[in-house]
This record gives C-alpha cells, sequence and structure tokens, in this order.
C-alpha cells in the first residue's frame, strides 16, 4: 500500500532551520478540520528560548520572560507575519 501522505508531503526543513520547520508544523495545523488553533507566541515569533523548563525553579526564568519589543514590532516582521499567515491557512501577504 503507498502511503500518500509521505510521497506527496513537502520536504522536511533541515535541523538547522527551526524557522521553516515551526512555519512547517503551523501550516499541518492549519490544515486539519479544527476550528480552533494554539501556538505558543514564542513559536509565532520563532523565539529559541521557551517560556518554561520543567524541572527548573531558580535556574530558568519560568513564565516570568519578558519580549524585548513591543509585540507590535514582532507582529510587523514579515517572517512573523508568514508564520501567523500559516496558521490561519493563509499566505502571506
Amino acid at each position: 500500500m503507498v502511503d500518500h501522505r509521505r510521497r506527496f508531503a513537502p520536504p522536511r526543513p533541515a535541523p538547522e532551520e527551526p524557522a521553516r520547520g515551526v512555519e512547517a508544523a503551523l501550516r499541518h495545523v492549519a490544515q486539519t478540520p479544527s476550528v480552533l488553533a494554539i501556538a505558543p507566541l514564542e513559536d509565532l515569533l520563532a523565539l529559541e528560548e521557551q517560556p518554561n523548563l520543567p524541572g527548573t525553579v531558580t535556574e530558568h526564568p519560568n513564565w516570568r520572560r519578558r519580549l524585548a519589543a513591543p509585540l507590535g514590532d514582532f507582529l510587523e516582521q514579515p517572517e512573523n507575519a508568514a508564520r501567523i499567515a500559516a496558521l490561519s491557512g493563509q499566505a502571506a501577504e
């Protein structure tokens, strides 16, 4: 039996290109029949640091990190707009 998902799937992004992997995951979520999709802000903005590191208390600023700039500045960046568009199933302008 032929697995058509593998045959017609786009190539996987390289591990050294995590932003492409995140965008591919968001496009995949957008293709599901769900009417609601949630993505971490850190993924939408392609931030490398995660907001919570389980098992740490003082070693990592769990849930206390702040963005380096106002959110609007991040949302105006074309690469971030592309990831948000991928999640909504639209092409970025």
